[in-house]
């Protein structure tokens, strides 16, 4: 599993993720299980799952 931590500016209410890869290079058929995006700032910690499934 690759985890990958980025800070940025708060992204307000998410609706869509778009991943993309240019299949370049081996080992380019990974598969994506899901996208999980945490806001921890403030009050309460809010997560956004979304579910991928795909190569």
């Amino acid at each position: 599993m690759d985890i990958f931590c980025i800070k940025a500016v708060s992204l307000g209410d998410l609706e869509k993720v778009l991943i993309s890869h240019d299949g370049a290079g081996p080992g380019n058929g990974w598969f994506l299980d899901k996208i999980v995006i945490k806001h921890t700032e403030g009050k309460e910690a809010q997560e956004v799952v979304f579910p991928c499934n795909r190569y």
